[in-house]
């Protein structure tokens, strides 16, 4: 029997070893993650939730594999789910919001381990054996990992009911769901002006350091965009556990120029402004925005630290539909879309002869080169695209702008 025992113990750490290969590992996350979503569709395109989601899914795919090599291992959720756990309650979801994703993720990876275990060639009563074993041990750790996170949830929830903090966030999703709330009374609530301009901000990290609370730096961080703008202080409520949704309000429109030179910023923060617009309407507008613009931010590499929806707007449209976005930059581009330096000349070259107003000594100073340098450039470009330059320029100007935006790579055709 214990030499039976050996062989069950050797098979299931066999299988966990091949689950924990980088691609496998990944595979397991899209599948859980995406018939979580399934079940979620209203969270489909939050960015934010489904970044922490994909966290805590990695984090605990890995500690349940770990666990069941070691089965007398105490178990303690990974900080990347505690941190699923808080978004869920800051964000004023219900339980069955928790409930629904470890339901969900449970049968869901009990059905990807039996694909596993059914693919590998074993004698049939190992295998059973093993199966047994394996659904056991999922059973026990989810039903672990549930209590530990329900208990998080239910903790971080009775926090944010106690006091303004829980008043201030209530009345701000009622606000952004489009209730119809008393102006005045809704400012009280807040302590912020509400008749005034709003600029909305996300703040959100991509850093990986799931057990520090990153939220008072985030809450830094919008204090100093305030001040950038004219402001004493940013209202803010944490939108989950690695972001924060932040307004300024100010009396006259302010300069969103003046974010640029802001001197001290984290290199691990990054930043979406929304367009300043006035009253309660102003308040909701920007802050689809700043969501928006947090959208292009995180679908591009080397990202600066403020994407502003005013420089993006056409971009994000435009992105709405990627693989129509990329079809019509292949189009219009042709091989000016290729992935090489020379190509990256002629496109960076010929958006800023057209944004210059198609004139050279102007995009000469921007990319600091002769002029006469932008002139051949702009005629190798006409080379390539032929007279579509001259018959289809807004189409190209709107593409090579995309591809500034996102990025070339992002852009390829799959």
């Amino acid at each position: 029997m214990a030499e039976r025992d050996g062989e069950i113990d050797q098979w299931i750490a066999r299988v966990t070893a091949d689950a924990m290969q980088p691609t496998m590992l990944e595979y397991f996350t899209q599948r859980v993650n995406d018939e979580i979503m399934r079940r979620l569709p209203e969270l489909a395109d939050d960015d934010e939730f489904r970044r922490d989601l994909h966290a805590s899914t990695v984090a605990q795919l890995r500690t349940f594999m770990a666990t069941a090599t070691t089965p007398s291992a105490e178990y303690q959720p990974p900080p990347e789910a505690v941190a699923l756990a808080r978004t869920v309650a800051r964000r004023g979801m219900d339980v069955q919001i928790l409930l629904k994703i470890y339901g969900t993720g449970r049968t869901t990876a009990l059905t990807l381990l039996n694909e596993i275990v059914q693919e590998i060639p074993v004698d049939p009563e190992l295998k059973l054996a093993a199966i047994v074993d394996l659904w056991g041990l999922a059973m026990r750790w989810l039903e672990l990992s549930t209590d530990v996170l329900l208990s998080t949830y239910t903790t971080e929830r009775e926090a944010l009911m106690r006091g303004a903090l829980a008043r201030r966030a209530e009345t701000v999703h009622s606000l952004l769901r489009g209730e119809k709330l008393p102006v005045d009374d809704a400012s009280a609530q807040l302590d912020y002006p509400l008749r005034r301009y709003h600029t909305a901000v996300v703040l959100w990290t991509d850093q990986e350091e799931p057990g520090t609370d990153i939220l008072p730096q985030l809450e830094t961080a919008a204090q100093v965009v305030a001040r950038a703008l004219g402001a004493s202080r940013a209202l803010t409520v944490a939108s989950g556990a690695r972001g924060l949704w932040a307004w300024i309000a100010t009396i006259e429109l302010p300069d969103l120029d003046e974010l640029a030179l802001i001197s001290a910023w984290p290199a691990h923060l990054g930043g979406a402004v929304g367009t300043p617009i006035r009253g309660v309407a102003g308040f909701v507008a920007s802050h689809r925005e700043a969501i928006a613009a947090n959208r292009v931010a995180t679908a591009r590499s080397g990202s600066p630290r403020f994407t502003r929806y005013d420089e993006v707007q056409i971009p994000y449209l435009m992105g709405l539909d990627r693989d129509a976005l990329r079809t019509f930059v292949q189009r219009e581009l042709g091989e000016l879309a290729s992935d090489d330096d020379s190509a990256a000349r002629l496109r960076e070259t010929l958006l800023a002869y057209f944004v210059s107003g198609s004139s050279p000594a102007r995009a000469a100073r921007q990319l600091q080169v002769h002029k006469n340098t932008v002139r051949y450039r702009v005629e190798q470009a006409q080379a390539v695209l032929g007279d579509s330059l001259v018959r289809r320029r807004l189409e190209v100007e709107l593409a090579l702008t995309c591809v500034e935006t996102y990025g070339i790579d992002a852009l390829k055709r799959s």
